[in-house]
């Protein structure tokens, strides 16, 4: 009789032993699929005060995008980055506007860039030349 029992005993590690295997290969399966994130570098330039860094601030949902109070002047460059599903990474540059920084804007433009957002000031009317210049010379270079 102990034989027998025995038998049974290893009959149920056994099936115990292939209902664990199943259960990994089902999940492993199933699970669903580590997602590869695509990063994409997209520049942010325009004039200094047209407001470049609460416009990218709002596109990464960032608190301070949602207060009244006016961001200090970037100095040099903020970066962000935003997740788009399915599978994309917007990295963000920010880039100073004043015009010691514009010389350097170049600078920024590596190759890799797949993008650039060029903020107007549509309420200062004053400025549309100089950023229509800025722009051209900007694209000359």
């Amino acid at each position: 009789a102990r034989a027998r029992g025995g038998g049974m005993e290893s009959l149920l590690v056994a099936w115990a032993a292939s209902r664990v295997l199943a259960y990994r290969f089902c999940c492993k399966w199933w699970a669903p699929k580590e997602v590869e994130w695509q990063t994409v570098r997209v520049l942010c330039l325009g004039l200094d005060g047209a407001g470049k860094t609460l416009i990218c601030a709002s596109a990464c949902s960032s608190m301070d995008a949602m207060t009244e109070e006016q961001p200090e002047p970037t100095v040099g460059f903020n970066t962000r980055t935003v997740k788009c599903e399915p599978h994309w990474k917007l990295q963000i540059w920010d880039i100073g506007g004043s015009a010691p920084i514009r010389q350097y804007w170049t600078k920024y433009i590596t190759g890799g860039e797949e993008g650039l957002i060029w903020v107007i000031d549509a309420s200062d009317r004053s400025r549309f030349d100089e950023s229509r210049e800025a722009l051209q010379t900007l694209l000359e270079d």
